[in-house]
C-alpha cells in the first residue's frame, strides 16, 4: 500500500495525465469531459485513475475518499447512480461543492460488483450542463463500450496501469457516504386504499364483482370449485353461480376460453 506523499508525487494521474486525457477524448462527443475509474478490492482498499490532476490532488489531501460514493457496498451486480438526484449531506456534500467549484458536475456512476471487487465508473460534464442527465441512460450502451475500450487501453499502457498499484484504505472512517434518505417515503408500505368493489378485466370492457374476482383468481391458482367454496366459506351452488356470471361477462363458454383469461390475473391473496 502506497502512502499519500508517494501518491502525490508518482501517481499516473499526475505523471501520465496527457495519456489519460487522450484516452478519454472520445467521451467529448457525448459532452462528457470528466471520467474516473475507482476500484475497491476485497480488502477494503481503493485505487483510481481520473482526469483533472488538481482535483485529484485536492481529493487525496482532503481525504474525501472516506465520504465518497466508493463507500457504497451494493449487493447488485450492476447499479446506476445519478449524483443530481441524491440529497448529499456533510462531507459528501462538501466534496460535491468542491468538484462543482472546479467546473465539474452532473455525475453519473455505473457501479459493477464482482466476487472480488467493486468498480465505479464515473462520468461528468461541465457544471451547469444538467441536460446531460437526460442522456446517460439513453446512451448506456455507448458508455459501456467506452468502459471496455478504457480497460483495453489501460492494460496496454504501462504508465497508466501503474495507477492500480497505488492503494489506500477507504474503510477507516465511520461516516461513509453521507446523504439524506427520503425516510418519509421509505416508511410508506401501503396507500390506505379501500378494497375495490369491482375489478376491471384486462382486454375486455367489463368488470367483475369482488366475489367473482376471488373465484376467478382461485381458479387461476388451480383450485376446484369445491375447494373454492371451502376457502371462501360459501356454498358450492354460489361458486357455480359466480363462475356462470364470469363466463357470461367474458363471453367464455368453456373452461379453455376461461383459462385464457386466467393468465391475465395476479392471483388473489
Amino acid at each position: 500500500m502506497a502512502d499519500l506523499k508517494k501518491i502525490l508525487k508518482q501517481h499516473p494521474c499526475f505523471t501520465a495525465a496527457d495519456d489519460f486525457e487522450a484516452l478519454c477524448k472520445p467521451l467529448e462527443k457525448l459532452e462528457i469531459y470528466q471520467f474516473s475509474h475507482v476500484k475497491v478490492d476485497a480488502d477494503g482498499h481503493f485505487s483510481l485513475l481520473s482526469k483533472h490532476p488538481e482535483l485529484v490532488k485536492h481529493y487525496f489531501e482532503s481525504e474525501y475518499y472516506y465520504f465518497d460514493i466508493l463507500q457504497l457496498n451494493s449487493k447488485l451486480e450492476e447499479q446506476y447512480l445519478m449524483r443530481d438526484l441524491q440529497n448529499l449531506t456533510g462531507k459528501t456534500r462538501q466534496l460535491q461543492d468542491d468538484i462543482n467549484a472546479y467546473g465539474i458536475g452532473h455525475a453519473f456512476t455505473i457501479l459493477h460488483r464482482s466476487a472480488t471487487r467493486l468498480d465505479f465508473y464515473n462520468f461528468a460534464t461541465h457544471f451547469g450542463n444538467s441536460r446531460i442527465n437526460e442522456y446517460y441512460l439513453q446512451k448506456l450502451d455507448v458508455l459501456k463500450q467506452f468502459i471496455s475500450f478504457f480497460h483495453e487501453k489501460v492494460e496496454t499502457n504501462a504508465h497508466l496501469k501503474l495507477a492500480y498499484d497505488y492503494r489506500l484504505p477507504c474503510k477507516d472512517k465511520e461516516n461513509g457516504f453521507q446523504q439524506q434518505l427520503a425516510n418519509d417515503l421509505m416508511a410508506v408500505d401501503n396507500l390506505n386504499i379501500k378494497p375495490a368493489s369491482r375489478y376491471y378485466i384486462p382486454g375486455s370492457q367489463c368488470y367483475l364483482t369482488r366475489r367473482e374476482y376471488e373465484c376467478l383468481s382461485w381458479l387461476a391458482k388451480g383450485k376446484t370449485q369445491d375447494e373454492i367454496a371451502i376457502i371462501l366459506n360459501i356454498s358450492l351452488r354460489t361458486v357455480r353461480a359466480h363462475i356462470t356470471q364470469i363466463k357470461e361477462k367474458l363471453q367464455c363458454y368453456n373452461q379453455f376460453q376461461l383459462g385464457m383469461y386466467f393468465s391475465k390475473f395476479i392471483p388473489f391473496s
